[in-house]
């Protein structure tokens, strides 16, 4: 069988996903071979067609992976398709159904076919694959689809001489604004905005070092319970406990997010959002300092990108003004 497609795959998931949130009849589409697919700007034709078998989309695998810059290999003893790119690789496994991305096994609930000497693979396989960009123009029929992203990564340093910085991803939407950072009683501090540019989750993970992580955060105030019931007008107190104007029914809360081991695994960073905290860790004066970490899409993250926040500790970077925010305000446990 020579070479195998294996791409096509997570591109038409993605596809599919789009025409159903914009209600969009796909099917009559692909049954009518009316769908236009460009791929990285170029038009592409599939041999034969994708199909629609009990409503279910099927595509070939080698074309769109090959244009999406995935080498591509077929096992014909064991029957295992093998598509790598970069630092992402994608195996399938035809008889046992089930698909391996980066390490990671996703089971395969409907199962292939091979129509013409070509094997086809339901969408379904790979609705977590990769981050390829997706767009849908319903008036053209036509479906653009980009590469996944390149490996990437947010790597700042800071100094005496530079006490704040942005780094930005814009291939992932993430934007990191590092304001200001400081030293006291042997602790580092750093106040740090993470900014979800994108239109899909992001998902943080900061390495344990045992560090303390503070989220700022504002809520609606919870109801107040009666004074005399004291075991609930405790509690809302410490639900509560936070700056707000007088007048406002809005509370700026701070509240510990770190994990046992001083870190973060799948932190959520919403969609069009801003995440603001407060990084607090012990160092020693002469001694540098580095978080690390990760971002990427979706909670098992296929190609993610490093994160990498590099700190100079010396003399005479007091806190200052930060002084409040950093070791003052309350913070909830």
């Amino acid at each position: 069988m020579g070479k195998i497609n294996a791409a096509s795959k997570f591109f038409i998931f993605l596809m599919l996903a789009m025409v159903m949130v914009l209600a969009t009849p796909l099917q009559t589409y692909a049954e009518k071979s009316q769908l236009k697919w460009v791929v990285n700007g170029n038009e592409v034709t599939f041999s034969p067609a994708p199909i629609i078998d009990k409503g279910t989309v099927y595509v070939p695998l080698l074309p769109i992976f090959e244009k999406l810059g995935f080498s591509v290999t077929w096992n014909a003893a064991d029957r295992v398709v093998s598509a790598k790119r970069g630092t992402m690789t994608v195996t399938y496994y035809v008889d046992g159904s089930f698909i391996v991305i980066n390490g990671a096994t996703y089971a395969a609930r409907i199962e292939s076919m091979t129509v013409k000497k070509q094997l086809f693979i339901p969408v379904r396989l790979i609705s977590e694959a990769v981050g390829a960009r997706i767009e849908w123009d319903a008036g053209k029929k036509t479906v653009y689809l980009s590469s996944p992203p390149k490996e990437r990564k947010i790597e700042l340093s800071f100094s005496s001489q530079i006490r704040s910085q942005l780094g930005l991803d814009e291939e992932r939407g993430l934007s990191v604004n590092v304001m200001h950072y400081g030293v006291q009683d042997n602790s580092l501090y750093t106040l740090v905005y993470f900014q979800n540019l994108s239109q899909k989750d992001l998902y943080l993970n900061i390495d344990p070092d045992n560090l303390k992580i503070i989220r700022s955060y504002s809520k609606q105030k919870d109801p107040m319970p009666p004074y005399n019931d004291t075991e609930a007008f405790e509690e809302w107190k410490r639900n509560n406990n936070g700056f707000s104007e007088v007048g406002s029914n809005v509370v700026a809360m701070r509240k510990y997010v770190q994990n046992q081991a001083g870190g973060l695994t799948d932190f959520l960073l919403p969609a069009g959002k801003t995440e603001q905290m407060i990084f607090i860790a012990p160092v020693v004066i002469g001694s540098p300092f580095t978080i690390n970490g990760s971002y990427g899409a979706g909670i098992k993250q296929i190609n993610p990108a490093s994160l990498k926040l590099h700190y100079e500790v010396e003399t005479g970077l007091e806190l200052g003004q930060y002084s409040f925010m950093y070791t003052m305000m309350p913070v909830q446990e």
